[in-house]
This record gives structure tokens, sequence and C-alpha cells, in this order.
């Protein structure tokens, strides 16, 4: 149930039927996923938050100014969360609580992918989605909860620093 009627057109991609929002969800997530990457890796912005997350005193001796980058980190986490709650109103409704759920599991997305790689997080989030969804389809939906959780410990006991944790 949504509060609102535009973007719900229905596309048909052979026997499945996706509706335009989550399409559009997947579409603009991927773009920022891509853009936080770039971010990260190639730009000066990138450069000074990883300084400034592996030594904050040698970054402020070459000259990163770290309040300045604890800032722009800040917005881009403000920025991020705005995009999240607007993807996720186009297909949820909206309730005060609507948050934890979803926040428990992007923390064990992230713990999953390995902390610090965007690439790992996105492979963590691909596993736990794919794992959740072919153990709901084969067992019961008012099990995945657990099916979350024990994907999360079992990738966790394999791989105890995460997918693609930095060495």
């Amino acid at each position: 149930m949504r509060g609102y009627s535009y973007l719900s057109s229905v596309v048909t991609f052979f026997d499945i039927t996706i509706l335009f929002n989550q399409i559009l969800s997947v579409i603009i997530g991927l773009g920022i996923i891509v853009s936080v990457h770039y971010l990260l890796r190639r730009t000066w912005i990138g450069r000074g938050i990883r300084l400034v997350i592996q030594d904050r005193m040698a970054a402020e001796l070459v000259g990163v100014n770290a309040d300045r980058v604890n800032l722009y980190c800040f917005v881009l986490g403000f920025i991020l969360a705005g995009v999240s709650g607007t993807l996720l109103s186009f297909t949820a409704v909206m309730t005060p609580f609507i948050g934890l759920p979803y926040t428990l599991i992007g923390l064990i997305v992230i713990i999953i992918g390995g902390i610090g790689s965007v690439a790992g997080t996105l492979i963590g989030a691909v596993t736990l989605g794919l794992a959740e969804t072919v153990g709901v389809y084969l067992t019961s939906p008012s099990l995945r909860t657990i099916i979350l959780y024990l994907v999360f410990i079992i990738l966790v006991l394999i791989r105890p620093k995460g997918i693609m944790a930095r060495k």
C-alpha cells in the first residue's frame, strides 16, 4: 500500500512482473554505488577521507583539513540516508519505525562485504539478497529473518573479516 500512484506501472520480462518503481530504485541505487566508489577512489575528497581514516594526525601533517573531511563524510552520509529513504518510499509504506530493520540489514551487509570495501558491500548485498530470496522461496516467508541471520553467521564463520576485507 502506497500513498501515491505514479511510477506504479508494471514491466514484464519473460514471465517475471516487476513494478517500474523497483526497476528505478535498482538503477538509481547502482548509480549511487558507482558514484560513491568513484568519489572514494578517484577524487581528492576520497583521498582525504582515506587518509583521515588511516591516520588523522599524519593526514593533518600533509595538509589535509581533517575537520573538513569529517564534514564531507557527514554530509555524504546524510545525502545517502535521504536518497535511501526516498527509494524505500517507492516500494514500502513509511512509518516512524521503518528504519531499524533496514539499518540492521545494512550493517550486516557491510560486515559481510568487508568494512571499508564498496565492492565487497555490493557483493555482500547481492549474496544476502539472493540467499534470502531463495531461502524464502524454498521454505516460508515467516523464516525470512532467521534465514538472513543464518546466512550472516555462516559467512562470518567462513570469512570473519568479510568477503573482500582489506589485508
